[in-house]
């Protein structure tokens, strides 16, 4: 994650909250993930590290980050919400339907999106792609069957 901790810690402040433990807290994990994370996820993490928080508590914080926009709700198509830190960096997801493993992939879109804007007369607003398939483990696993 190329932004710093304390760039979070003032975005949290210039979006209009307080920057509480819990706070500071959910946006580390977040930080230090590669990949989207699910609340139970977020929550795990911080009963790993010591940091005693409801999971209540956890929900409670990303709709405020949701709602202020330091974070995103990501659908990868699992039925469950994904969360990231909103960089302003636009991606993918690679996502196995085995294990639901999730490789984070650069957009290669942007002169396609160029095109069809200048075909149609279309402005295009944003784009969204998940890519589904099994990982190498899981393929072997469902050949294995």
């Amino acid at each position: 994650m190329d932004k710093s901790e304390k760039f979070w810690q003032e975005k949290i402040r210039a979006k209009g909250l307080r920057l509480t433990r819990q706070r500071k807290e959910i946006i580390q994990v977040l930080q230090l993930s590669e990949v989207p994370l699910e609340a139970g996820d977020i929550h795990y993490v911080l009963l790993e590290n010591d940091v005693d928080l409801e999971l209540s508590t956890v929900y409670r914080n990303l709709q405020s980050f949701l709602q202020r926009g330091i974070i995103r709700e990501i659908d990868l198509g699992t039925g469950v919400r994904h969360y990231e830190l909103n960089t302003g960096e636009h991606g993918h997801h690679l996502i196995c339907m085995g294990c639901q493993e999730i490789i984070v992939l650069s957009c290669p879109l942007p002169r396609l999106e160029e095109h069809l804007s200048q075909e149609t007369s279309y402005e295009i607003v944003e784009h969204r792609l998940n890519i589904y398939g099994f990982c190498p483990g899981c393929r072997e696993k469902r050949q294995v069957k």
